[in-house]
């Protein structure tokens, strides 16, 4: 297995990554009328999602995320929110929890930055947490991205896999997908919803765009 993916949030000068996706209000709605009550928010951050499942909903929602810094903020924004989760320091690889332990998995923007068998880990640790029917929404990145279309064939780890050079010398990776993709890595699962394929445009450069997909399956 490759090194651990671990974010830097003291970084973090964005309140974008505070607000809640809006998924999270659709997600919400259905999980609660469906009687789910378990969530398991991977890759949680600073809390956005985890806190409003709770606070919004009644969830009872576990995070995992391998930053301190994160889990220390989220269990200061939760006791100033008054609501009751759990978050876990540990690693999205070996999650520490009992097979079937969550109702639904919500994994938004966690597979951005792996590498294939890193990817398929992550998914094989969510197949296995979840209970069987229990439901799962993950976001992919798309090969429709500028980043992916504009790869130079050096800079290709896979044919999922960007290899990006920071200017620091350092390098990290960008894990992208197509439909073709998708049902080869979720064939096993039932698709609850239509696959969505999202845009995210940089207004002040034309020619950068982010393009997502955000899938909704529930294990066989």
């Amino acid at each position: 297995m490759d090194k651990k993916v671990v974010w830097n949030w003291k970084k973090n000068e964005k309140d974008f990554w505070l607000r809640p996706v809006t998924h999270t209000a659709y997600l919400g709605q259905r999980w609660l009328c469906s009687d789910k009550k378990t969530i398991l928010d991977v890759g949680c951050g600073l809390g956005r999602n985890l806190i409003y499942f709770a606070k919004q909903y009644g969830f009872r929602v576990t995070g995992i995320d391998n930053s301190e810094y994160a889990i220390n903020y989220v269990k200061q924004a939760a006791m100033e929110e008054n609501v009751a989760v759990d978050v876990i320091k540990d690693d999205m690889f070996n999650m520490p929890f009992k097979n079937g332990s969550f109702d639904c998995v919500f994994a938004y923007d966690v597979t951005s930055h792996l590498t294939r068998p890193q990817f398929l880990k992550v998914l094989s640790e969510i197949n296995r947490v979840v209970k069987q029917g229990g439901e799962i929404y993950i976001t992919l990145l798309s090969k429709s991205s500028a980043n992916y279309k504009n790869a130079k064939p050096e800079n290709m780890l896979d044919e999922n896999t960007v290899v990006i050079h920071e200017e620091d010398g350092t390098q990290r990776y960008e894990f992208y997908v197509d439909i073709n993709d998708i049902m080869q890595y979720f064939g096993k699962y039932e698709f609850v919803d239509e696959i969505m394929e999202y845009n995210i445009y940089n207004y002040k450069k034309c020619d950068v765009y982010t393009k997502y997909f955000g899938i909704l399956i529930r294990k066989k």
